[in-house]
Parts: C-alpha cells; sequence; structure tokens
C-alpha cells in the first residue's frame, strides 16, 4: 500500500511540474478551440503537425486533410472571442506536434500553466466516419450536407449528360451515358445555395463565367456555389454565384458555360439522384391525407402561402422549413387546428431565407408530410 502511495504522489509530482514548466498563452499556442460542442482546427500546421495521423474506419490520414473536411460539418464556425482555446489540435487530446511543448501541456492556453492538462471535446468522430472522403459510404444524413448519394446532370434538350472530364480539362456535355466521370454529389452550400463535387474528389466552378467550366477545385469557395431553380419535376436551370446561368452549349466541344444571362433550352438540365428527402429523417413518414397547398411556387423570396385543409380536428400541428442538407430554417408550432380549411402566416420568414430549394414538413398529430418550394 505505500509503494502504491508512492508511486501516485510521484505521477503528480511529476504531472505538475511538466506543465509547471510552461506557461502558455493564446493566441500564439493555440491549434484548436472549442465551440457547437465539438473541437475545431485553428493551425498553422508549425512543428510537423501537418504529418501527424489519426485513424478513421481503419485508415490514417493527416490533420490536415481531418481539419479541412471538419470545415463541411454543419455546426462548424470560425473561431470567436470567448472559445476555449487549446494547444493541440483536439483540444487537449492529441495528437501533438513535434514541440515539447504541446506533449507536456496540451490543453487551455487562456490559463496559464493551471489550463495545461485541461481537456476539453474531441472531433466529431462519428460525423467523420461517414464521409466519403475517409471511406464512409454516403457522406453523412445531416452532417455530410449531402443531398441524397450520386447524381447525374442531362441536357434535357439534348439528351447529354454532363462529364467533369476528371479535371483534365474543361467539363462537357456530350455523353451518350454516364460513367464514373459522369457522377457527382450535391452539398449545401448555405444560404439556399449548392456546391458539386465531382467522383475526382474535386468541385465544380463556373469560373465566373469568363471560361468554359472546370471541376478541378479542392474546396468550394465562391465561384464554387450553384442555386438550383426548380423547373418542374426533375428539371433544373442551374445559377452561379455570378448570377449567370449554366448552358450545355448545345453539347459543344468547348465545354459547358455559366454565362447565360436568362433561361432557355440549353440552359435546363434533368437531375437525376437529387433525393431532397434523405437528410432529416423525413424518409418512412407516414402521409397525411388532408389537403395541403403551398403557393405561389416558384414563389419569390419568403412571399408564399400555406394552407391546410383538414377532415377533422388536428390536436397538434406543426411546420418546419428546412434547407436542402437539412438544416432546420424555421420551425412554428401551430397547436391545434379545427377542421376545415386554415391558413398558415409565414411572414417571419421573409429575412430568413434567400433563393434556392427548401423543404416544408408539415406534422399533423403523428403523420408527416413534405413538400419542395423554390424560391426565387
Amino acid at each position: 500500500m505505500k509503494n502504491l502511495l508512492l508511486m501516485i504522489m510521484v505521477a503528480l509530482f511529476c504531472g505538475t511540474s511538466l506543465s509547471a514548466q510552461w506557461n502558455p498563452r493564446h493566441p500564439g499556442w493555440t491549434d484548436s478551440y472549442k465551440a457547437n460542442g465539438f473541437c475545431w482546427c485553428d493551425t498553422t500546421f508549425d512543428h510537423n503537425l501537418a504529418s501527424k495521423k489519426v485513424t478513421i474506419n481503419g485508415t490514417a490520414y493527416g490533420v490536415r486533410e481531418i481539419c479541412n473536411e471538419l470545415k463541411k460539418h454543419p455546426q462548424y464556425r470560425a473561431y470567436r472571442n470567448g472559445d476555449a482555446p487549446y494547444n493541440d489540435i483536439q483540444c487537449g487530446n492529441g495528437p501533438a506536434n513535434d514541440a515539447p511543448d504541446e506533449a507536456g501541456c496540451p490543453g487551455r492556453t487562456d490559463l496559464g500553466s493551471s489550463g495545461c492538462q485541461q481537456k476539453g471535446p474531441r472531433w466529431d468522430m462519428n460525423w467523420l466516419k461517414t464521409r466519403v472522403r475517409f471511406g464512409g459510404n454516403n457522406g453523412g444524413n445531416n452532417g455530410g450536407n449531402n443531398t441524397g448519394g450520386v447524381v447525374t446532370f442531362k441536357g434535357q434538350s439534348i439528351n447529354k449528360f454532363i462529364s467533369s472530364e476528371n479535371g483534365g480539362r474543361s467539363m462537357t456535355g456530350n455523353r451518350n451515358s454516364a460513367g464514373a466521370m459522369e457522377k457527382f454529389t450535391v452539398q449545401s452550400a448555405g444560404n439556399g445555395m449548392v456546391s458539386i463535387k465531382g467522383s475526382n474528389g474535386k468541385y465544380v466552378s463556373h469560373e465566373n463565367g469568363t471560361k468554359a467550366m472546370k471541376c478541378d477545385r479542392n474546396g468550394a469557395g465562391a465561384w464554387e456555389k450553384f442555386t438550383l431553380v426548380s423547373q418542374g419535376g426533375n428539371v433544373y436551370a442551374i445559377k452561379g454565384s455570378n448570377g449567370k446561368y449554366v448552358s450545355h452549349e448545345n453539347g459543344g466541344a468547348n465545354g459547358i458555360t455559366c454565362k447565360r444571362n436568362s433561361i432557355g433550352v440549353w440552359e435546363k438540365f434533368i437531375i437525376n439522384g437529387l433525393n431532397t428527402n434523405r437528410s432529416s429523417g423525413i424518409e418512412g413518414t407516414a402521409k397525411i391525407q388532408e389537403g395541403i397547398s403551398i403557393y405561389p411556387n416558384p414563389a419569390p423570396q419568403g412571399q408564399f402561402n400555406i394552407t391546410i385543409n383538414s377532415s377533422k380536428k388536428v390536436n397538434s400541428a406543426t411546420i418546419q422549413i428546412l434547407d436542402i442538407s437539412g438544416k432546420i430554417v424555421l420551425s412554428k408550432d401551430l397547436g391545434s387546428l379545427d377542421s376545415g380549411v386554415t391558413p398558415v402566416s409565414l411572414d417571419q420568414i421573409k429575412n430568413s431565407i434567400t433563393s434556392g430549394l427548401y423543404l416544408v414538413k408539415i406534422n399533423l398529430d403523428n403523420k408527416s408530410n413534405v413538400k419542395r418550394i423554390s424560391v426565387k
């Protein structure tokens, strides 16, 4: 027993002494921070940190790659004053870079030596495991921002598929069938916009409309964001963040462009595989038999009307407006509804949404239905 107590005292002494020799400072020592319940990277990858590995789904991946992917998490945000900062890359949970202070003092950098051994949350490993980048199967339900797995884009007027050309040249619209280079994923980019990712792992860029589009970007910046404008059914126009529409250019060899001022026959695409019900647990819900009307559709920004026509009294009614990734933009409790027609006011949504595709999920007692609305 005495030996055990002695060992504990020695361990405590050594740990205290190791921490006491360091006096961390924020922001100079900070490599990560806590926000929204998870740990996020905020680092220059100094002292060989970029070479460190973390295992996801049985494979070791570099810290830089993981940090880049975490920026796509639906709860990610940049560091703000007041967030708890940490010395190592995962809020005190490692791995550490090659500097000796990280091994000895991986914790809080805003509390001096007393914060050296404090640990915060880890990265959202469950979300990371769902990412295609790390061997996941679908990009994650909510977190992955994937609207429904693999999609294809086909020029409606020419019946040809759009190809990424593997990023090696300008994208074209001349394929008779959909192989690997004609398959994409669509991800929410916020504010009703989406980014489009090719099977080569690169993002589609509209090149600000100055030249033919390419699928060769490592990340989604301003030029890699689009709005899907519903034309009815699975037909869409694709509007770039430059305010111009994508054209398949009649399948021409010079590639597709994003420079049209209006929607003509060359600017309409059939998008197959776009399943906006995937996120948010909408699939498999019981359908409402009562009549639900949403009009006009497409609608001017925030200016659409909803009416519910119920054949009997409803004890509990709610409405949710969700963006294409499944993120709730507005939730409204309607309480109980009498039988008959009930108009629903959504005046407060006018400042909450921009142009793009949204889902309207209506729950009446234990039954749900989902309708899609296009906001112009």
